[in-house]
């Protein structure tokens, strides 16, 4: 799609028919309400996708794509005066894009200080305000933040590559929801990806998580596939309530069962039966 001449604005006519007075397949019943010249979107220039990995100054070999860093961004909902965080930030691959697109005000954490410092001159290169950036992982991430209170998180989180979270088992899920019940306002979003093979549908993998974090309502999934048989899912989580959950500081089955798959598929590719991606 080339946006370079993007309409200030996008407008929707649509008719809302009454399938029920439809009784024969070959005709069309009258509309029953009929809307003309509803506004859905506004165009502009401004705020345009602009961020090709190729012409940042520093990017990694997991850093988000710049189509689908703006996707979670609008998904989280943000607008200018929000704070965003992101407790696997990387080389803040989706904080650019929140930053950029919306206005909010971006916190970045990681393990990897050195990604989260060379990602700085990406914000820099777009003169946009740098993301505050912590060095520590997400279970000592809310001491970190004082209090703070976000109103999104938007993360890629690690698919079995980067295990210095959580004692190295990979139960990001758990850390994250954690940080959820920590950190993030009541009505706000956690948008992330959820990385399974392709026997899973995105409703599926929605389920699964909901099931772990009560309080919360799936707002939104959607699958994109990998290389070879691997997908990840994106899911919108709504906080709904302020109440921790009950299962906070158990053990994550989804998070080992999701460490050991992406150990299988690595070992897999390195015995050459597989594909090597990136997330």
């Amino acid at each position: 799609m080339d946006l370079s001449e993007a309409a200030d604005e996008t407008v929707l006519v649509a008719c809302d028919y009454d399938r029920a007075v439809d009784d024969h397949a070959h005709e069309r019943p009258d509309p029953r309400t009929v809307y003309v010249g509803r506004l859905v979107a506004r165009g502009d220039r401004a705020t345009r996708l602009k961020f090709s990995l190729k012409t940042r100054p520093f990017v990694g070999t997991t850093t988000m794509d710049p189509e689908t860093a703006a996707l979670m961004a609008r998904l989280a909902r943000l607008e200018p005066g929000m704070a965003a965080v992101d407790p696997f930030a990387g080389t803040c691959g989706c904080l650019l894009a929140a930053t950029h697109l919306t206005g909010a005000a971006a916190t970045a954490a990681d393990v990897d200080g050195d990604a989260l410092r060379g990602a700085l001159a990406n914000f820099d290169a777009a003169d946009l305000p740098r993301p505050t950036i912590l060095e520590c992982p997400v279970d000592a991430l809310v001491e970190r933040l004082g209090g703070a209170a976000f109103d999104a998180i938007v993360t890629d989180p690690p698919y079995g590559k980067r295990e210095r979270i959580a004692g190295g088992d990979a139960r990001w899920l758990e850390e994250l929801l954690g940080l959820a019940d920590d950190a993030l306002k009541v009505g706000g979003r956690c948008v992330f990806f959820v990385p399974h093979g392709d026997d899973a549908s995105a409703d599926d993998v929605a389920a699964r998580v909901a099931a772990r974090a009560p309080g919360y309502a799936v707002e939104a999934s959607a699958q994109q596939r990998l290389s070879g048989p691997w997908r990840r899912t994106l899911v919108v989580l709504r906080k709904e309530t302020s109440a921790a959950r009950s299962t906070r500081g158990g053990h994550d089955d989804l998070g080992a069962e999701l460490s050991d798959y992406w150990k299988g598929r690595r070992a897999a590719v390195e015995a050459g039966r597989g594909t090597r991606g990136t997330h």
